[in-house]
C-alpha cells in the first residue's frame, strides 16, 4: 500500500512540504517576537520534524527512498526531544548537527578515496557526492550539498597549483562576465572587511573566528567558481555537441539540431519553455533542437527541454563549428 492511499488523498507529500514550511515559519516568528513561548516554538519544531521523519518511514518501506535519509530526521527529532524533556541543551543539539554535517562531509570524501578505482570512469566528482549524499539528504539538498563541496576543492586545488589550470578545448564563455575578476575581487573585499571585524570584534574571539571562516569560504568559493566555468568549456566531438555552464551542461547529436542564432539582450527573458545555460553579461545562443534533451542546471535541477539558452565568447565561432558538423538545410543560422 502507498503513502498516498495510506493518507487518503493524492498529492498528500505536496501538502504535506507546505504546512511544515509555514509551521516551521511560526514556530521561528514566535520564537524571535515572544521569546516567553521558546517551549511552544520547540514543541512546534518538533512536531514537523516527527511527521517528516514518519513520511520519510513510509517512504523507505514503499522503497522510494534509501534507508539512510531517517537518520538525519531521526536525530534531530531525539535531539529535540531531549532539549523539550530538559535532558539537554541548545548548546549541545547545535553541536551534534554541526558535527553530524561534518561527519556525512568527511564520510563521502573516504568513501570516494576508498572506491576511487570504482569512481574513475564518472566525468564529474560532484556526481560522486550526490550518489553518496543521496543516501542521507534529499535529492535537491545532496547535489547543492555536492556542488559546494566540489566548489571549493576546486578553489583550493586552484590556489595550491599557483593559480593555474590546465587548458581544456573548446569555447569559453565567461570572458566578458564578472566571474572572470571574482578571484580578484573578493579576496580585496574580504581583506578589508577581515581588518573591520578585527577592529570592530576585537573583544569577541569566537565571533572573530566564525567571520574568518566565513571569510575563507567565500575565497575558496570564489576561486573555484572561476575554476569550474573556465575549466569546462563547451566542447565538440564528431557528431556530438556538449554545451557547458559551470555545473550545468547538456548534449545533444548535431542531426537533431534545427536552428541555432543569436539571441539580442531585448529577448533574454524569461521563459519556462525555454532551459538556460548562461552567463550574465555574456552574448547568448538559441538552440532549437528536433526532439527535447535533458538540461541539468548549474546547481543539479534537470529540466527536459528542446530550446536552450547558452552563453558563448565567441558566439559566431561555436554557431560555425556545431552547424560545419553537420552541413544540412534543415540546419540554420540566424543572427538576431
Amino acid at each position: 500500500m502507498s503513502t498516498r492511499r495510506i493518507f487518503g488523498y493524492a498529492g498528500y507529500a505536496g501538502y504535506a512540504d507546505y504546512a511544515s514550511v509555514a509551521a516551521l515559519l511560526s514556530a521561528l516568528l514566535l520564537r524571535v517576537l515572544s521569546p516567553r513561548h521558546s517551549g511552544s516554538a520547540l514543541l512546534i519544531t518538533l512536531c514537523v520534524c516527527v511527521l517528516r521523519l514518519l513520511i520519510a518511514s513510509f517512504d523507505v518501506l514503499n522503497k522510494k527512498i534509501p534507508w539512510g535519509r531517517i537518520l538525519l530526521p531521526l536525530i534531530i527529532s531525539v535531539e529535540l526531544g531531549r532539549i523539550a524533556l530538559g535532558r539537554t541543551s541548545r548548546t549541545d543539539a547545535n553541536l551534534t548537527l554541526i558535527l553530524l554535517e561534518l561527519g556525512f562531509m568527511l564520510a563521502a570524501v573516504i568513501f570516494v578515496i576508498v572506491r576511487w578505482q570504482q569512481f574513475r570512469a564518472v566525468a564529474h566528482l560532484e556526481d560522486v557526492f550526490e550518489k553518496v549524499f543521496a543516501q542521507f539528504l534529499p535529492e535537491r539538498v545532496a547535489a547543492l550539498t555536492a556542488r559546494e563541496l566540489v566548489l571549493l576543492w576546486s578553489g583550493l586545488a586552484w590556489a595550491l597549483r599557483g593559480f593555474r589550470l590546465k587548458p581544456e578545448p573548446g569555447f569559453g564563455y565567461i570572458e566578458d562576465s564578472l566571474i572572470k575578476y571574482l578571484p580578484v575581487l573578493i579576496p580585496m573585499l574580504v581583506l578589508f572587511e577581515g581588518t573591520a571585524y578585527e577592529l570592530l570584534a576585537h573583544k569577541h574571539p569566537v565571533l572573530r573566528l566564525v567571520l574568518h571562516v566565513i571569510e575563507l569560504w567565500a575565497v575558496l568559493w570564489s576561486f573555484g567558481m572561476y575554476a569550474i566555468m573556465k575549466s569546462r568549456p563547451h566542447q565538440l566531438n564528431g557528431g556530438h555537441v556538449l554545451l557547458r555552464c559551470g555545473f550545468g551542461c547538456c548534449e545533444f547529436e548535431a542531426d537533431s539540431l534545427l536552428e541555432i542564432r543569436r539571441l539580442p539582450e531585448e529577448e533574454l527573458r524569461r521563459d519556462r519553455n525555454v532551459a538556460r545555460l548562461r552567463v550574465k553579461g555574456v552574448p547568448a545562443l538559441e538552440v532549437r533542437l528536433r526532439e527535447a534533451v535533458m538540461v541539468r542546471s548549474m546547481f543539479g535541477r534537470v529540466k527536459s527541454c528542446d530550446r536552450i539558452q547558452v552563453s558563448a565568447d565567441d558566439p559566431a565561432g561555436l554557431t560555425k563549428a556545431i552547424l560545419a558538423l553537420k552541413p544540412s538545410p534543415a540546419a540554420t543560422y540566424a543572427n538576431g
